[in-house]
């Protein structure tokens, strides 16, 4: 079996949760990979092209052994391999596809020329499309959930019921709407708090968030978690919730939603196409423009536990679309 090089660069993201939990999943299986790592981008000029010049030596070291070159993200250092060792099949994960992607040189060079991408989703998929790729160069093998999250209710996890957030504030997650839709439950039922777990993405994005909580006069309902916790804590968290809620404008993909699932979590999503893939269950897609809609629905989640079950039950199930064995398995086949 003929070895293929598997590039991951360090980051503090959702993607990099993915390729680690990828990682893992590939070496309790036979795999025909060698795993290269290379040095995150950090902040400041001089350490900037430190680190692009120590990639370089790593990839120029590296990528000579191997027939096929795997990048697990896209990522700009393709154009060196591809210059250096141009006779090398190159496949790449595409996960963001930003409005700016398409238009530099750089990014036109790989959509042209990148042998095969692995889009995350089919609305992934239909992005690149958009930008010329050749639909028959890509396939799409979703992100999978690792095998941490399962259901694992606790009798008094906590002394209130708490609807659940996970993940930043940056401006396309939609925070401000769903901190109104809070408000308004709130009021029917006032014993119930928000919790939002994860990091800022910018110190402007916690500033309009916490903003936001003081002007809805929410602060003593909404319990904001901003420090790392660890995927066993997490798991507790999403299967002892009420519901988890993300009213984001805009994603490729959203990993919380169908880690929820696997907890057992009932979800309430918004109706983009990328959730639809996910959710399958029309009745949870939410329309961001009728949030008195949205505030119905989350009201009778909380409200009524036997319907909150029939949607636990079904998401735990569904969350199967999401395996980590077969989707591993696609992705070995698919590059061999």
């Amino acid at each position: 079996m003929k070895k293929i090089l598997y590039i991951t660069q360090k980051r503090n993201d959702a993607i990099w949760i993915v390729d680690n939990s990828v990682k893992k999943e590939l070496k309790k299986i036979t795999h025909p990979f060698d795993f290269l790592e290379i040095h995150e981008k950090w902040k400041g000029i001089f350490n900037v092209i430190k680190n692009y010049i120590r990639n370089i030596l790593l990839l120029w070291k590296k990528c000579y052994k191997y027939d096929k070159v795997y990048f697990t993200r896209e990522n700009p250092y393709w154009i060196f391999v591809r210059l250096i060792y141009w006779r090398k099949y190159i496949v790449m994960t595409i996960h963001h596809v930003e409005d700016y992607r398409g238009k530099t040189i750089v990014w036109k060079l790989i959509f042209k020329t990148t042998d095969l991408f692995i889009a995350i989703s089919e609305f992934t998929k239909s992005q690149l499309v958009e930008l010329w790729v050749n639909k028959d160069k890509i396939l799409v093998n979703y992100n999978w959930i690792s095998d941490i999250y399962y259901p694992e209710p606790i009798k008094h996890f906590t002394e209130y019921p708490y609807i659940l957030y996970v993940w930043t504030e940056a401006p396309r997650k939609n925070t401000s709407l769903l901190l109104e839709v809070f408000s308004e439950v709130h009021k029917q039922h006032p014993e119930l708090k928000l919790v939002k777990i994860g990091k800022p993405w910018t110190e402007e994005d916690k500033v309009i968030f916490d903003n936001k909580v003081k002007e809805l006069k929410i602060e003593d309902s909404v319990i904001i978690k901003r420090n790392f916790i660890e995927d066993d804590e997490l798991r507790k968290w999403y299967s002892n919730a009420l519901c988890y809620i993300s009213l984001s404008k805009l994603e490729w993909f959203w990993l919380t939603i169908p880690e929820a699932m696997a907890c057992g979590c009932s979800v309430i999503a918004s109706d983009i196409w990328p959730f639809r893939e996910i959710c399958w269950d029309m009745d949870v897609l939410v329309n961001l423009e009728d949030k008195k809609n949205i505030v119905q629905l989350l009201s009778k989640i909380i409200s009524d536990s036997k319907y909150r079950k029939e949607i636990s039950d079904i998401w735990t199930k569904n969350a199967g679309k999401f395996n980590r064995v077969k989707n591993a398995k696609y992705l070995i086949k698919t590059l061999e």
